[in-house]
C-alpha cells in the first residue's frame, strides 16, 4: 500500500500493549506509529517480509503466506474466546462494507 491509498482507521489495542506504549512514552521513546523501525519510522513491509515473516514460518513449518492472510486466524481466535461477531467485524472494516447475518 502507498501512501496515495493509505487508510487510517481506529482499532482495538490490547491493554497491554497500551501498557507497553505508555511505558515507552515515559522513557520519551514513543513513535507515533504501533508497529515501527528503530528510528520510529513505519515498517518497511519488504524488509518486513523477507527478514522477519518468511524465516518465522519457514521455522514453524508453515507454508508462505501474506501477514495481512492472519486476520483470519485473529477473527477465529477471538470468535473462540467469546466475542461478539459484531465486535470483530469492526475490527476488520475498512474500504469494503461487512455485513453479519446472525443465525439463531
Amino acid at each position: 500500500m502507498n501512501e496515495d491509498n493509505l487508510v487510517l482507521r481506529t482499532i482495538y489495542i490490547d491493554p497491554d500493549i497500551e501498557e507497553h506504549q505508555r511505558q515507552h512514552k515515559a522513557t520519551g521513546e514513543l513513535s507515533e506509529y504501533v508497529f515501527c523501525n528503530r528510528e520510529g519510522n513505519p515498517v518497511d513491509n519488504h524488509n518486513f517480509n523477507e527478514r522477519v515473516w518468511a524465516p518465522l514460518l519457514r521455522h514453524l513449518g508453515l507454508k508462505r503466506r501474506r501477514p495481512y492472510q492472519m486476520r483470519h486466524t485473529a477473527a477465529t481466535l477471538w470468535l473462540a474466546s467469546g466475542e461478539q461477531p459484531q465486535w470483530i467485524a469492526s475490527q476488520f472494516r475498512g474500504r469494503t462494507a461487512v455485513s453479519i447475518r446472525l443465525v439463531p
